[in-house]
């Protein structure tokens, strides 16, 4: 559903809830609020209508150009020195290009999606990136061959997360009253993204500490993307390097992350995890707790990632005689 086809249609909505409550003379409920708008996409990719078209004259008859239109479905901005985009899957030399001219990205910023002051959704940008002048310069045997032009793009991406840390003085016996649950799952919001933090649990962890487990999980379901590793200008990948950066800040002092690489500095721990398409990976941190004290903190998560999408598009060459 387009994104201001959904906008108006939960307006639609809220009036006709309105409209009920007022006839039972009820005040409807109001829900929790939120931090993001949320969703499973980052950076979308399709070829332009007739850019390149579905058929196309041998023999160097005519020239066209490729056309993709780059849209940003999730809520964090990427720079166009952070992308790359190559076309596949057919002979440069056919097509008259040098390998070269079939890279190409975008310049400056392409922000992502945001919830204004008035919780209304802000759309992300858009680019086009044009490889321009294509001509099929020999001619064929027989009336017509298939060509495959595909585009590979690569990316740097980052997601959000928010969850909380129930902080008590006596987390071993808490009492009923308690102002949070020191243990069970936690809430988590994730801002929109393709990998995100998809579950958070805290325990006791002895007389004046916790256990945060996270678990990181690649959510998207399109099957046309997926965690990337080390790449380069032709979105080549590296398949051992498919790394998570995770950042997580409590506020407060003694955090400690010990599986896997983890850099810790009181309320700020930053580390690695490994995570392949369809995937979920699960870490744990251990949270010293003030003495005397019994608060709720927000805990935020950043997650950065390099990702890869793919898109496909057939193009028949026929012959001009």
């Amino acid at each position: 559903m387009k994104r201001g086809l959904r906008i108006a249609t939960l307006f639609l909505a809220t009036i006709a809830l309105v409209f009920i409550a007022g006839c039972n003379g009820e005040t409807p409920e109001q829900p929790s609020g939120q931090a993001f708008i949320g969703g499973t996409e980052a950076l979308v990719f399709e070829f332009q209508n007739g850019a390149p078209p579905d058929e196309v004259l041998d023999s160097d008859t005519e020239s066209f150009d490729v056309e993709v239109r780059v849209a940003n479905n999730g809520e964090a901005d990427v720079l166009g020195s952070d992308a790359f985009l190559k076309i596949r899957g057919i002979d440069p030399t056919e097509f008259g290009k040098l390998d070269s001219e079939l890279r190409g990205t975008w310049s400056g910023p392409l922000s992502g999606e945001f919830l204004d002051s008035s919780g209304l959704v802000q759309e992300g940008g858009e680019e086009f990136v044009t490889f321009s002048d294509f001509s099929f310069k020999e001619s064929i045997t027989g009336s017509l061959q298939q060509k495959t032009f595909r585009l590979d793009a690569c990316y740097l991406y980052k997601t959000q997360a928010i969850t909380e840390l129930c902080v008590l003085s006596n987390p071993t016996n808490p009492p009923d009253d308690a102002i949070c649950e020191i243990s069970g799952d936690k809430r988590v919001q994730n801002s929109a993204g393709p990998v995100q933090i998809a579950s958070v649990r805290q325990s006791t962890s002895g007389a004046n500490a916790v256990r945060l487990n996270f678990e990181v999980q690649h959510v998207d379901t399109s099957n046309n993307g997926k965690p990337f590793g080390t790449y380069n200008v032709d979105c080549e990948d590296d398949r051992e390097g498919r790394e998570i950066t995770v950042r997580i800040d409590t506020g407060v002092n003694g955090l400690e992350c010990t599986r896997g690489e983890w850099v810790n500095q009181g309320t700020v721990s930053e580390g690695k995890v490994y995570l392949d398409q369809g995937e979920s990976r699960d870490f744990y941190c251990t949270q010293t707790l003030p003495q005397g004290q019994d608060f709720v903190k927000a805990v935020n998560v950043d997650l950065e990632y390099r990702y890869f999408e793919t898109i496909e598009k057939s193009v028949n060459v026929i012959a001009a005689r």
